[in-house]
């Protein structure tokens, strides 16, 4: 049984332990939740037509990757994040057991369970569901055992318990301090956890109902200028919903994402490493209306510092060989080494919008789905979309515009799975080896072996 000195005594206690849950969601630079390497904001575009890498790592676009390709601390290894889940929980019963107040405990459990909901979906995303330990075991750890991987349904009652349990304790966004309480979990969080869950299960009713509640908090608004969005002096504003707090002066919780992308040669106001890693595909650039605003967030031509122009058609190794550079977040005059003080955005107010639409139209049909689509076209510069499109018509022209509007923030996987889409895409790489099955991302072997069996790996494996 855990001693009684491991349960927390006081509100600060509660305080202090609840701060070790964020740190699994602040998004280290090899962080598998929000990470800048291959954290669920690339790591979705990766494995489909959007990203690239100078890396080596064909085996991600090349769907080469395998239950034994991904070993156990690999960094394809999603599954290591299912002790982040019996962490939450452990969380929960100590503050259950403490001596704090019940307001404290109401606030830090909800935030915990926010927590716990979010990795929950973030898991079944990409693996599916997975083993759950129940609260007794979690007591006792002296008592080593293994569970299979829960049944679906109550596997999804468990995040909507969870974020249902939390609601009523967790603050309106409006009532947060945006410096101290930033990235902390709050209503519009757990409401956007609801709507993506409900989004893989493409269950459009309740979509539209937790879209609906964002939307209802009357906080949230779009910014009028797409590039300002993720400008490092425009932080915290009101399009995002979560945002992972970055600061460059503490080590490993700087944002890397300058580090990963730049290419050596390219020019910066301020000294910065440049690692020239992520690049956006070519073929994936040439989608795009050459009007469209958010391509200033996309650099396809540069003076070196060697001054020489280089471009698609003159090229150098690490410069836009395997495509354009994202340049989403601008550049922070804090900046330290490869560390900016950019939050890393998570989830945004477009994304909520579009998902309104995109439930509307598979609900009914597109004419009252323009409405939300539109105002997310406003700012692009390219007009509002052709009206009179049929379901299936707007049903791509979602799609695209996800793409479009969510580049490198973790999105294309995701949607192209509700599209049914991902294998035909993945087919377009002649390289590819995706098979039809191969849907989820694989669970490492090691933990197969580890299970005894009891853990079933998923199909294509």
């Amino acid at each position: 049984m855990l001693e009684e000195s491991a349960f927390f005594k006081t509100d600060k206690d509660c305080e202090t332990a609840l701060a070790s849950l964020y740190v699994t969601m602040g998004g280290p630079h090899g962080g598998w939740v929000n990470g800048n390497q291959f954290g669920a904001f690339q790591f979705g575009d990766l494995i489909t037509d959007i990203m690239d890498t100078n890396w080596g790592t064909d085996w991600l676009y090349n769907n080469t990757y395998s239950a034994t390709r991904c070993t156990g601390g690999d960094l394809g290894d999603k599954f290591a994040l299912v002790r982040e889940i019996t962490k939450c929980q452990g969380f929960i019963l100590r503050v259950q057991r403490s001596d704090a107040s019940q307001v404290k405990k109401d606030q830090v459990i909800a935030e915990a369970k926010t927590i716990r909901a979010y990795i929950a979906q973030h898991l079944y995303t990409y693996i599916g569901t997975i083993p759950v330990v129940p609260d007794e075991f979690i007591l006792d750890p002296q008592n080593v055992k293994y569970f299979p991987r829960m049944e679906k349904t109550a596997y999804i009652k468990m995040i909507q318990d969870d974020i249902d349990a939390a609601l009523p304790f967790l603050k309106h966004p409006k009532d947060q301090n945006l410096n101290s309480e930033s990235g902390r979990m709050n209503k519009g969080i757990a409401y956007m956890v609801l709507m993506k869950l409900y989004m893989v299960e493409r269950d459009w009713e309740k979509v539209k109902i937790y879209g609906q509640k964002i939307i209802d908090l009357n906080y949230y608004a779009l910014e009028p200028s797409y590039k300002n969005i993720f400008a490092v002096a425009n932080r915290r504003n009101k399009e995002v919903i979560y945002g992972v707090p970055r600061d460059a002066k503490i080590p490993n919780s700087g944002n890397t994402w300058h580090a990963l992308t730049l290419p050596g040669l390219m020019p910066t106001p301020v000294d910065m490493a440049k690692w020239q890693g992520y690049t956006l595909r070519w073929s994936f650039v040439d989608t795009f209306n050459p009007a469209d605003k958010r391509l200033d967030c996309v650099s396809q031509e540069f003076v070196g510092t060697d001054g020489k122009t280089y471009n698609r058609h003159n090229t150098a190794p690490g410069v836009f060989e395997r495509g354009a550079v994202p340049v989403k977040y601008d550049f922070d005059p804090a900046h330290i080494a490869q560390n900016s003080n950019h939050d890393i955005i998570r989830f945004r107010y477009a994304d909520v919008l579009l998902s309104m639409a995109e439930a509307i139209n598979e609900l009914s049909s597109p004419i009252e789905a323009y409405t939300y689509f539109d105002q997310v076209r406003v700012r692009t510069g390219i007009g509002e979309l052709q009206k009179g499109l049929s379901q299936v018509q707007f049903r791509d022209s979602i799609l695209l515009e996800r793409a479009h509007e969510f580049f490198c923030e973790g999105s294309r996987y995701p949607d192209l799975l509700r599209h049914k889409k991902f294998i035909e895409v993945a087919r377009k790489n002649p390289n590819s080896a995706i098979k039809d099955n191969q849907l989820l991302w694989p669970i490492p072997q090691n933990y197969i072996l580890e299970y005894g069996g009891l853990l079933i790996q998923n199909p294509g494996y």
